[in-house]
């Protein structure tokens, strides 16, 4: 019997950071090779990877995951005066790892 054992060295940091800004924002990530979402799901072996600069201009969560690593990483940006319609609000309080008053980096392992 083989256990597999995942260790993650380096997990991948996201610029800017996670949280609530005036004005759509470009981000960047600082490892290849990961996998996102953009619908609340968690990455699959068919999702696109996140290679390029990314334009947030709304309420988004991305969600990135690379094909070696069991773990989800979270990433939850708002943008003023665009509020998340309240069932993704929901969604996101339900999972028990993100609240109201904290919309920033959430791990699923």
């Amino acid at each position: 019997i083989v256990d597999e054992i995942h260790t993650e060295i380096d997990p991948p940091t996201i610029l800017p950071a996670p949280g609530t800004y005036d004005n759509p924002i470009i981000v960047t990530l600082n490892k290849s090779g990961m996998r996102y979402t953009l619908d609340g799901t968690d990455p699959a072996e068919t999702s696109p990877f996140l290679d390029i600069p990314l334009r947030i201009s709304g309420p988004t969560e991305i969600r990135l995951k690379s094909d070696a690593m069991p773990t989800v990483y979270s990433f939850a940006y708002l943008i003023k005066g665009r509020a998340l319609p309240m069932y993704k609000q929901a969604a996101l309080w339900a999972d028990g790892n993100t609240s109201p008053e904290s919309i920033t980096r959430t791990y699923h392992g």
